[in-house]
């Protein structure tokens, strides 16, 4: 579903953020890419969207080279981006006003995210979980087969964060979806993905992946299992292998 192969990413400054960066996505497949600040994580998320064209190498989605942003391919970042002018349903409603058809109606959609009844707030009246939850609403308002997401928990609490976590692990395992997450938490990579992958520092080069061994659906207190802490010391041990910036 996601074929990243050899991709580099030189921005025009000459600054290097990826290098030969190659990863495969099944299709229903959850993927985490786990590394350092810096290591070009949300650019490769930013190639593959088809809003940063690689250097070098080629970013396929369903077979099919990307050279500009689809439909098919859904984001979420960590800054939920609401339109402060428009109401909560209306955010998420925002795909059908630039021609995209709304698979799911809004109402439905509300009751994924669990916020019923808040369709008429305003952005300004939501907490942080509360508005990371409408952008995840409006990501997954045409259904893409592919969503992407840029680190979407790093701004939230630690309890809103396993609270929303959990909530996205559900829809997308729901909905089949495929998933690419790109973060530099390995709790959290490990509680979503299947398998995850280990980024080096800048430039951004994949050294390894572990397979996660665990069932679902997936509860917090799996953290305390022997194969979440085996997973863990896993990423790792493949992160302080890895070269040092």
């Amino acid at each position: 579903m996601i074929d990243v192969e050899d991709v580099s990413v030189r921005y025009p400054n000459g600054l290097l953020a990826l290098e030969a960066m190659t990863l495969r996505v099944a299709p229903g497949e959850f993927v985490a890419l786990v590394g350092p600040s810096g290591c070009g994580k949300s650019t490769l998320l930013r190639a593959i969207a088809g809003l940063h064209p690689p250097t070098g190498g080629v970013v396929r989605v369903e077979g099919a080279a990307v050279r500009a942003p689809s439909r098919r391919v859904g984001l979420l970042f960590q800054d939920p981006a609401l339109l402060p002018w428009l109401r909560v349903a209306d955010n998420i409603a925002l795909p059908a006003t630039l021609g995209a058809s709304l698979a799911t109606p809004v109402d439905d959609l509300l009751t994924l995210v669990e916020l019923q009844g808040f369709g008429r707030a305003w952005p300004r009246e939501l907490s942080g979980g509360m508005a990371q939850r409408v952008a995840l609403a409006r990501a997954l308002a045409t259904r893409p087969p592919v969503l992407l997401l840029d680190e979407p928990f790093g701004a939230l609490d630690a309890l809103t964060r396993e609270a929303l976590t959990a909530r996205v692990a559900a829809i997308t395992r729901e909905g089949a979806s495929t998933c690419l997450l790109v973060t530099h938490a390995i709790g959290e990579a490990i509680f979503l993905a299947d398998r995850v992958l280990v980024a080096s520092p800048r430039p951004g080069r994949v050294l390894g992946e572990v397979v996660v061994d665990l069932p679902r659906p997936r509860r917090w207190e799996m953290e305390a299992w022997p194969a979440f802490a085996r997973a863990r010391s896993e990423v790792r041990a493949l992160l302080e292998a890895g070269p040092r910036p």
